[in-house]
């Protein structure tokens, strides 16, 4: 964990990188890769209204995003990303501070 990380500063982080890696994802991803985004992307939306399983969810599709990309250092950063919530507050907490 970064020391002095906070919820913020996480969403800001990803918010940098995950621009250059939905672009890099829209040039190198495979059909299983788009397969595995569109399934995340579904089951997202069958979450709806359960915050908790839409964060997992969430997360799921965070790390197909990932994948597709196809560089290994974009998939290790994204796994940091994902247990952040999960080791700070819980991912339910997480989902509530997003919603205020």
């Amino acid at each position: 964990m970064i020391e002095g990380a906070d919820l913020v500063e996480m969403l800001e982080f990803r918010a940098v990188v995950e621009i250059e890696s939905a672009r890099f994802a829209a040039l190198r991803a495979n059909k299983e890769d788009i397969n595995r985004l569109d399934q995340a992307l579904s089951n997202m939306k069958r979450a709806k209204g359960d915050y908790e399983e839409f964060a997992r969810e969430d997360l799921n599709f965070h790390t197909a995003l990932a994948i597709a990309t196809h560089n290994s250092v974009v998939v290790k950063v994204n796994s940091y990303c994902d247990d952040f919530p999960k080791q700070s507050k819980g991912v339910f907490t997480w989902i509530a501070q997003l919603r205020n």
